[in-house]
């Protein structure tokens, strides 16, 4: 797309926004396109409705998909209901020949049927079939209650609802815009048809001052499933989080004092400011194997560096001591009349 010669060349940002769509809705791979993004080729409408077509071509609800086609392509005739029911209410009344604001509507859905070689739809779904084919079109706008009115999409942002709704939802048009989104058009979800969309991952992190771990299914942002398991020994980015305001080290502050000055006087000596040692904490891994709780961190730092057996132990040492038999202390450098 950057090498194409455009007068005006798209913002980057929105570049990244259609590659990460595109990658999300499976019709690319890296830069290539799939076999489904082959298929969304013939398909004359925007990549997200191209794929609910594909979909309803598989669930055998395409006579479904020609009508939320003709809906979610022209304008709404309905502007400020958010439930898509009404609409699909609508359509099927200008079908009996009722007329109203849904005949030009009709005519969009008659191309659609004629297009996709498929019968007109005779009677109203279930709404949560409706949402189950929009899932496919708008993976990212699934959403999940958190509070009356209130949800959590799977891109994680938060939006409201006119009103209270059901447990899911997913919202095929919606004004994004500010702090909190507000869902323009919904239609309900049953949580069983979002496990095929979901993936496994493995979560690790500290939850209440505890190491923890699970096992989760998940939809972007959104937890379908939790299951605790065994987080297995903090990693160095868990350390570093969790001693960001610092080292405890207790009662060997004073040592680290001493080495501070031994350094100020010109000593070669590792720093042993906090700054330093939380640049790499590969040093505190293996005695932070059986950490669990932050508190259990305490004691660690001060505890090996007060009695020396700390990875340092051998770096304390004035570059070009030659001892190997017997421990260093910050003292062995200076002159026996020298005093802390």
């Amino acid at each position: 797309m950057e090498d194409l010669p455009l007068p005006t060349p798209p913002p980057r940002g929105a570049l990244e926004a259609a590659w990460g769509l595109l990658r999300l809705l499976g019709a690319v791979e890296g830069e290539a396109l799939t076999p489904l993004g082959q298929a969304l080729l013939a398909l004359p409408t925007h990549p997200r409705l191209g794929r609910m077509v594909l979909a309803a071509r598989e669930l055998g609800l395409l006579p479904l998909a020609a009508d939320l086609l003709a809906l979610l392509e022209e304008r709404d005739p309905l502007e400020g209901e958010p439930d898509l029911m009404p609409r699909l209410e609508g359509l099927l009344r200008a079908r009996r020949g009722e007329g109203g604001l849904f005949q030009a509507l009709e005519r969009v859905s008659a191309l659609w049927r004629r297009r996709l070689h498929t019968p007109p739809l005779k009677a109203l779904p279930h709404p949560e079939e409706v949402g189950r084919l929009l899932l496919y079109a708008y993976p990212d706008r699934v959403g999940e209650r958190t509070a009356p009115g209130r949800y959590r999409l799977a891109s994680g942002r938060a939006v409201r609802l006119e009103g209270d709704g059901p447990p899911y939802l997913v919202a095929p048009a919606a004004d994004l815009v500010g702090r909190e989104g507000r869902v323009l058009l919904m239609a309900p979800l049953a949580r069983e048809d979002l496990r095929p969309l979901a993936r496994e991952e493995i979560r690790r992190g500290w939850e209440g001052g505890r190491w923890v771990g699970f096992r989760e299914r998940r939809l972007g942002a959104l937890v379908l499933e939790r299951t605790p398991m065994d987080p297995g020994p903090p990693t160095e980015e868990a350390l570093k989080e969790a001693l960001k305001g610092g080292l405890p080290w207790g009662e060997a502050e004073g040592l680290r004092a001493r080495v501070a000055f031994l350094r100020a006087q010109g000593v070669d000596l590792p720093d042993l400011s906090d700054e330093a040692l939380l640049q790499d904490l590969s040093w505190l891994l293996p005695y932070a194997e059986g950490v669990r709780r932050k508190e259990e961190l305490e004691a660690l730092p001060s505890v090996h560096v007060k009695t020396w057996d700390h990875p340092f132990r051998m770096d304390l040492r004035p570059r070009g001591w030659a001892g190997t038999h017997r421990r260093w202390s910050p003292w062995n450098s200076l002159p026996h009349s020298s005093t802390p």
